[in-house]
């Protein structure tokens, strides 16, 4: 599975998303996936074959489209600045037809909501602009049947656990056509303060980015598409720098491209193992 870091500098280790969108927030034992509830049937991205990925402007803002009917769905992860450090998910309808969203949390321990938040496993808090207009819940068996065969509750979410970590739950809401949904997931406790709608958007944190990269050394290659793999592949190393156990390449990388003081902080974090293969690596040629 390849995986990309999203998240902000200074926010602590970052959430990974695969290949078709699926979030994994770190610390968390659980992933959040999208699924798209369209006028003919819903879209799940693990099932289809029309779903496309890229980076945003080559940074660590991760744009997955999926098509469906007359358009596209778009989902764009990214790291936000705000308190908690949220990682925001925005799904974009593209196409002429409103459609539904359901987010869909699958491992889960503990799920809770009020209103326009849901907490997950008591240290996550999931939040909207409004409250989901359904919701479907189960336990050991796949939250998919009651979504796609329209057997989503409406009314509040009644608390439920699994000790096992089997709950899977999905919150419906819809999207009309052209417009946008966004949720902020926060590793906190208590609902954030901030207002979900007030957030940068997508562009916006790709523009935050590029500032930030642009502040370490700067190559310009002939091959513009291996020019921008190396500037996603920079972001990477930012991000991965603010592991709880950075790898001792990605300290090496952080340095190497004059990112002295992020490069500084990851060498703290890492284990005698690493420091002794960071210290030992032949000087960049």
């Amino acid at each position: 599975m390849t995986v990309t870091a999203v998240g902000v500098m200074g926010g602590g280790p970052p959430a990974l998303v695969d290949e078709v969108g699926t979030l994994h927030p770190s610390g968390a034992g659980w992933s959040c996936e999208w699924w798209i509830g369209g006028d003919d049937r819903w879209h799940l991205p693990a099932n289809e074959v029309a779903v496309r990925q890229q980076r945003l402007h080559n940074e660590p803002v991760l744009e997955t489209a999926m098509r469906v009917p007359g358009g596209d769905a778009v989902q764009r992860v990214y790291g936000a600045a705000a308190p908690g450090n949220p990682i925001v998910v925005e799904v974009e309808n593209q196409s002429p037809a409103p459609f539904v969203v359901a987010f869909v949390v699958r491992g889960a321990v503990r799920a809770a909501a009020d209103g326009p938040h849901a907490s997950i496993d008591n240290a996550f808090v999931l939040s909207w602009q409004r409250a989901p207009s359904r919701w479907a819940r189960s336990a050991g068996s796949p939250v998919q049947m009651p979504v796609v065969t329209g057997r989503a509750q409406t009314g509040p979410f009644p608390a439920v656990k699994d000790r096992a970590g089997r709950l899977e739950v999905a919150f419906l809401h819809p999207v009309a056509h052209r417009t946008t949904l966004r949720m902020a997931i926060t590793h906190s406790k208590q609902a954030p303060t901030f207002d979900v709608r007030g957030l940068a958007d997508a562009e916006e944190a790709a523009t935050g980015w590029r500032r930030v990269l642009d502040r370490g050394m700067q190559v310009q290659l002939p091959d513009r598409p291996l020019e921008a793999r190396l500037r996603a592949a920079r972001g990477e190393v930012l991000l991965r720098g603010q592991s709880l156990r950075p790898a001792a390449a990605v300290v090496a990388a952080l340095e190497d491209w004059g990112f002295d003081d992020e490069a500084a902080e990851a060498w703290n974090r890492l284990g005698g193992r690493e420091r002794r293969l960071a210290a030992q690596r032949p000087a960049p040629t």
